[in-house]
């Protein structure tokens, strides 16, 4: 782990930090009711801004990781965070238009939708570039942790705005934030990554078969991915029964319950640490049983402990999942195409928002109380299964 790493981890919390106080304001600014300082855009508008907002983050990276290889990551980070900043700049200027806000929103939503999707490869791709299949679970922690930490504090600094009655200043601090990160790679990012690999040998990875391994593996990722992704969005209930809990609970509880939400995030070294010492399809395996089986507590309903346990596995079960599915990636990666084999991990993510047009959650209600968590935990075991079976033909080449 060298200056870079250290580098393309800070830039990483930036952006993320960026992104997200941006985001939590622009929510306020654009559609919160007039009487509160908001535009009150309607609903309809507002779905309209994230989904475009989603398909350009979710599904460009895809694609766009081999664009950064082909310009180098600094013609990459620099063009990433010039249309994030272009974004928040229009953002800034859309409240004070007498007319014509949700046009300049939607613009300046498609400039940080390819900024962000174009930032995602590039920086993972300098992340894992210099790891090695030893300490390749832990620096993937790290990553994750800086993401964490900037989705976390990125948000607070709407409260500076809230008190102020301007909705814009975490804005303003956004495109500050994103202007340092652009002086940043201006200065500190390699303009090419240096890989002895000729073109015969880079026309041999482009047919190998290891890529359409990795494809297929990915794709039944997306599917379970699917299963996370409903549990997460609809898991809501669990949060408020933990707080119904709570207030029977003894003060130590409630102590106990704060630490956990705050040092969560924290937890991710560790866990990455500790995944380390086995193989690395156990430990993949082992984070989907344990979401898995979050999901069908959740629907229990229980008491605070079962909650609570519910909760953690859920969450600590998808930070692994996340490292493990990163580090199956960046292993099969050659060393001139890690952005563009780190796009590839976005594919699950696509998958499971495809699938989730579909209305799992109100199908299932219907039928039994426990239905829906029924249905994920039994769709989860059967795709780690599935899982299990094809990383058992398909082995990874450092045995790890």
């Amino acid at each position: 782990m060298d200056k870079s790493f250290v580098i393309a981890n800070i830039q990483l919390f930036l952006e993320r930090f960026a992104y997200y106080a941006a985001r939590t304001a622009f929510i306020l600014v654009l559609f919160g009711p007039v009487e509160y300082g908001g535009l009150g855009l309607t609903s309809s508008n507002e779905k309209l801004f994230f989904t475009v907002l989603t398909i350009l983050t979710v599904f460009l990276p895809i694609v766009l990781g081999r664009l950064s290889d082909a310009i180098g990551p600094r013609k990459a980070m620099m063009s990433a965070l010039g249309l994030d900043l272009i974004g928040f700049v229009l953002l800034c200027l859309t409240p004070t238009l007498s007319s014509g806000h949700f046009t300049l929103a939607m613009i300046a939503s498609v400039c940080i939708g390819l900024g962000s999707a174009l930032f995602f490869p590039t920086t993972y791709g300098r992340i894992v570039q210099n790891l090695t299949p030893q300490n390749l679970s832990v620096g993937l922690g790290i990553a994750l942790l800086s993401v964490n930490l900037g989705s976390f504090l990125g948000p607070l600094s709407v409260d500076i705005g809230i008190g102020g009655n301007t909705f814009a200043i975490p804005i303003y601090i956004a495109a500050a934030v994103t202007f340092l990160n652009l002086l940043i790679s201006a200065t500190c990012t390699q303009s090419r990554v240096q890989a002895n690999i000729d073109a015969s040998t880079e026309q041999k990875e482009k047919k190998s078969p290891v890529l359409k391994s990795l494809f297929t593996f990915l794709c039944i990722l997306g599917l379970f991915s699917f299963v996370e992704a409903q549990l997460n969005a609809h898991n809501t209930g669990l949060y408020q029964a933990v707080s119904e809990s709570l207030v029977l609970a003894h003060s130590s509880n409630i102590i106990l319950v704060a630490l956990i939400g705050f040092l969560g995030p924290f937890c991710i070294i560790p866990l990455a640490w500790f995944s380390s010492k086995f193989k690395r399809q156990n430990a993949l395996l082992c984070s989907m049983a344990a979401i898995s089986l979050g999901g069908l507590l959740t629907g229990l309903s229980g008491n605070i402990i079962v909650n609570l346990t519910a909760l953690l596995l859920v969450t600590l079960g998808g930070f692994l999942y996340t490292i493990k599915m990163f580090e199956y990636i960046a292993i099969h990666a050659p060393a001139n195409r890690k952005a563009t084999y780190m796009g590839f991990a976005k594919i699950p993510a696509a998958i499971a928002y495809l699938l989730g047009m579909i209305p799992l959650y109100e199908l299932m209600t219907g039928v039994h109380p426990i239905g829906f968590w029924g249905v994920c935990f039994g769709l989860g075991i059967i795709f780690m299964v599935i899982t299990a079976i094809f990383l058992k033909k398909h082995p990874t080449e450092d045995g790890i």
